[in-house]
């Protein structure tokens, strides 16, 4: 349509290619010779140089300023990690996504959901904010913002974060808490506090402890020099 700068593209395959490696595939696309914008719909799906994979419904592409837009029912695929939303950028220059609406997080048994967030494929960073909700097989958690290191699974809370472990029956509250995946340990800082329950028998009982920093990691016993686990043992008869 030349007096309106239009080109219209139609078929059992579109395609569209741009310099970066991206290629996005669709049946209906209007591309704007003026001012170099595609506009995609009726489904489409985008396919970036690393495998990386994002479908919509409808969409758009800036070539000047190399976004893609996605919105109605996004789904996006990267290795290990599926998200839902409604809304996506892709910025193909720096090779992030970013997260305008509600998301749905998985990630082999791990769920998580937040209102806004973005993922840089290039440092393998997620961020998440507003009502951040995870939950894993034992764990739940609550915090105003999440980082996840997807290249190491260290994991950075930020804000009124709250973590309930149902295996171990405690609960924990900080405004940071950092779980470090290659340490088995989480760090928590800033008005950390700590409950467990204990049962012995059926008898209940809870404990409370606070602090300005607490640090929790598990360690192999026989890593652990031995005056160090004879005094945990008399403190332990201490407590009995």
């Amino acid at each position: 349509l030349v007096d309106d700068n239009i080109a219209r593209f139609r078929g059992t395959l579109v395609q569209l290619s741009d310099s970066d490696g991206n290629t996005l595939r669709t049946k209906f696309l209007d591309y704007n010779t003026s001012d170099s914008v595609a506009v995609f719909y009726k489904g489409a799906s985008l396919k970036d140089k690393d495998g990386q994979i994002i479908e919509s419904k409808d969409g758009t592409y800036d070539s000047k300023s190399k976004i893609f837009t996605f919105k109605g029912d996004v789904n996006m695929y990267t290795d290990s990690v599926f998200i839902r939303t409604s809304s996506l950028r892709f910025l193909s220059a720096s090779n992030e996504a970013q997260f305008d609406s509600d998301i749905d997080f998985w990630r082999e048994k791990n769920m998580l959901s937040a209102r806004r967030g973005w993922y840089r494929r290039d440092s393998e960073t997620f961020f998440f904010r507003d009502n951040v909700h995870a939950t894993s097989e034992n764990q739940e958690a609550w915090s105003d913002t999440l980082f996840f290191y997807k290249q190491t699974n260290n994991v950075l809370m930020l804000g009124d974060a709250q973590l309930q472990d149902s295996s171990r029956h405690v609960v924990a509250f900080a405004d940071q808490i950092y779980y470090e995946d290659s340490l088995s340990q989480v760090t928590m800082v800033r008005n950390a506090a700590v409950a467990i329950e204990t049962a012995r028998g059926d008898v209940a009982d809870s404990v409370f402890f606070g602090a300005d920093t607490l640090v929790y990691r598990t360690r192999l016993m026989c890593d652990i020099a031995q005056n160090e686990l004879s005094q945990a043992e008399g403190r332990l008869n201490d407590f009995n």
